[in-house]
C-alpha cells in the first residue's frame, strides 16, 4: 500500500508531461510486468535513463529500484477494500455505520478531545495531513478550522510535500494525522524511521484501526473501528466533527469569561 500511496501522491502533484508522473503512471499500469522488469526495461519503457529512475525512485524514499520492485510484488497482488455491509439493503449498512459511531463515542475520551482543541487554539504553526480518504478529513479539518477561527492552516495530502515539510520543520510545530490504517509514517518515512519534530512540537495521531502509535507521539486518539469500511472514513469525519466542536465551546468558554 505504501508504494501505490506515493505514486497516486505523485500524479496528483506533477505535471502529467513531467518525468515523474511518467514514471508514477507506467508502474501503476503496469504492476504485472513491473514485478518481471529490471531498471533497464522501465527506464526504456518510459523513454528516460537508467539515472532518472534510480533518482525517481530515492525521491519516493526506497534505497534502490530493486527496493521498490520489492514492493511491487506486493501491491500487484492487494486487493482493496470493498463497502461491505451485513445484509444487502441500504439500510444494513447505515445500521453498520451507526454501529461504528457508538464504537467510536466508547472509545475516545473527552480529554483527547480536549487537549487536542487547547494545542489547536494554542500553536501558531499547524499543519493537517493525511493520505487518500484520510487527507479528505483533513482538507475537512482545514476547512472547518478556518470558518470557525478565521485562521488560515496548512493541510497536506501528498507524500512528497509531507515529506518535505517535516524536513523543513524549525519551530515549534503542531502536526495532526489522520491515517485509517496508522501506517501514515511506514508509507512516508519507511520502516524504523520517524520525522523529527523541533522541541515543542506536539504530532499527533488520529486513526481508526491502530492499538499503538509505530512512532512517538504526543497523542494518538484510536476510534477503535478497526477494518469496518462503514466506520473507517466515516469514524475519523466524526472525529474531525467532535474535535471542531470541541474548540467552538472552548472559544465560548474563553469568550463568556472576558465578559464577565
Amino acid at each position: 500500500m505504501r508504494l501505490s500511496v506515493l505514486l497516486v501522491g505523485l500524479l496528483n502533484s506533477e505535471p502529467a508531461d513531467s518525468v515523474n508522473h511518467i514514471l508514477a503512471s507506467y508502474i501503476l499500469s503496469h504492476l504485472q510486468e513491473m514485478v518481471h522488469m529490471g531498471l533497464g526495461d522501465l527506464a526504456e519503457q518510459c523513454q528516460v535513463s537508467k539515472a532518472t529512475v534510480s533518482r525517481f525512485c530515492r525521491a519516493l524514499g526506497y534505497r534502490d529500484f530493486y527496493e521498490l520492485k520489492y514492493d511491487c510484488y506486493e501491491l500487484e497482488g492487494y486487493i482493496p477494500n470493498q463497502i461491505v455491509a451485513p445484509g444487502d439493503s441500504d439500510w444494513a449498512f447505515l445500521q453498520a455505520a451507526n454501529q461504528q459511531a457508538e464504537q467510536l463515542l466508547a472509545h475516545v475520551s473527552q480529554k483527547d478531545l480536549d487537549r487536542l482543541a487547547q494545542a489547536l487554539l494554542r500553536f501558531e504553526n499547524i499543519a493537517f495531513m493525511g493520505h487518500m480518504e484520510s487527507g479528505d478529513v483533513a482538507l475537512m479539518l482545514q476547512h472547518d478550522f478556518y470558518c470557525l477561527t478565521g485562521r488560515i492552516v496548512r493541510a497536506m495530502f501528498r507524500p512528497l510535500e509531507q515529506q518535505q515539510f517535516f524536513q523543513s520543520l524549525r519551530e515549534p510545530t503542531l502536526v495532526v494525522v489522520f491515517s485509517v490504517e496508522g501506517h501514515f509514517f511506514q508509507r512516508l518515512f519507511g520502516a524504523n524511521r520517524a520525522p523529527k519534530l523541533p522541541a515543542g512540537s506536539m504530532l499527533c495521531l488520529l486513526t481508526s484501526n491502530c492499538p499503538k502509535s509505530p512512532v512517538p507521539v504526543q497523542l494518538h486518539i484510536n476510534t477503535g473501528t478497526k477494518n469496518d469500511f462503514s466506520g473507517r472514513n466515516l469514524s475519523l469525519t466524526l472525529l474531525e466533527h467532535l474535535l471542531i466542536l470541541h474548540c467552538q465551546r472552548l472559544l465560548e468558554a474563553d469568550s463568556s469569561s472576558k465578559s464577565s
